[in-house]
């Protein structure tokens, strides 16, 4: 059973690597989003510390939302495959409704297809607890929100992401503010692998970033981290442009990240998606 907060004010599962050979991304020249693709089309792109990257594509009409899909620790693009083809919807050309929510699921550095650094192959191992390390993934998210604003011709963007994934894309989303329109976390961490989480996530909301928030109440340090949100989104607040926020706990599980949304609670995924489907827009 899920018990929902709802407040306006501030603020992993492990699945098979996909391993298709995929399809370098030209960013000087991106392919117009009306141009029908593989679904998904396997892309590659690079940060601006020199980290080749994998992720999933579904292109679908151009101007619309983008929703970029971070992955937990040790796992890869691949849990999220299920829920981004139910965001994505139908590809253009075939045949029922067509989608418009463009979807791209990335394999964060050092795990999945994302394993070739500068320096050479690296796996997320190598990181340990050196904080420094995990920050860096913030480029990850950049690169991929930078990448899929060419490839779909938007400038409206959606993050979801998982424990450790949701932390990188808060950290993204203080610093740039819009055009991310809204952040989701699943599993959020006060302070997974020394990465304070508050002060972005609050950041965030100033700009006027929408946030949704998840846990079970069985997984305890992202319990306590729910109940810290809450009480931040309750405090008095100066900012006039913050974000709407909502958390939901799931009562009756200890699951972590897109586990949660396993039977019996598959109306998590009902949520979440009403939840972007709410902030999504009209197309421009």
């Amino acid at each position: 059973m899920l018990s929902t907060f709802v407040a306006l004010g501030a603020l992993g599962c492990r699945t098979r690597p996909q391993t298709a050979e995929a399809n370098t991304a030209r960013s000087a020249n991106p392919e117009a989003a009306d141009v029908v693709r593989p679904d998904p089309e396997l892309v590659q792109f690079v940060t601006r510390d020199g980290w080749t990257l994998a992720g999933d594509l579904r292109l679908r009409r151009a101007g619309g939302t983008a929703v970029v899909f971070v992955h937990q620790l040790s796992s890869n693009r691949g849990e999220w495959a299920e829920f981004a083809q139910r965001v994505a919807g139908t590809p253009p050309g075939l045949s029922g409704a067509s989608g418009t929510i463009t979807t791209l699921s990335i394999d964060l550095r050092g795990h999945g297809e994302s394993t070739q650094s500068p320096s050479g192959r690296r796996t997320w191992n190598s990181f340990g607890n050196d904080r420094a390390e995990w920050v860096n993934c913030e480029r990850d998210v950049e690169a991929a929100v930078d990448y899929v604003r060419q490839r779909a011709r938007t400038t409206k963007i959606i993050l979801v992401g998982s424990s450790i994934g949701g932390t990188v894309a808060t950290l993204y989303s203080a610093r740039v503010g819009a055009p991310i329109r809204g952040l989701a976390l699943l599993s959020p961490g006060l302070s997974y692998r020394g990465i304070d989480l508050l002060p972005p996530l609050i950041a965030a909301s100033d700009h006027g970033v929408s946030v949704y928030a998840v846990s079970a109440a069985g997984d305890r340090y992202s319990a306590d981290t729910l109940r810290e949100l809450e009480a931040r989104m309750t405090a008095p607040r100066d900012a006039g442009t913050a974000g709407a926020s909502v958390v939901r706990r799931i009562e009756n599980s200890s699951a972590h990240g897109v586990s949660m949304g396993q039977a019996p609670n598959e109306s998590m995924w009902v949520q979440l998606k009403a939840w972007i489907d709410s902030i999504e827009g009209p197309t421009e």
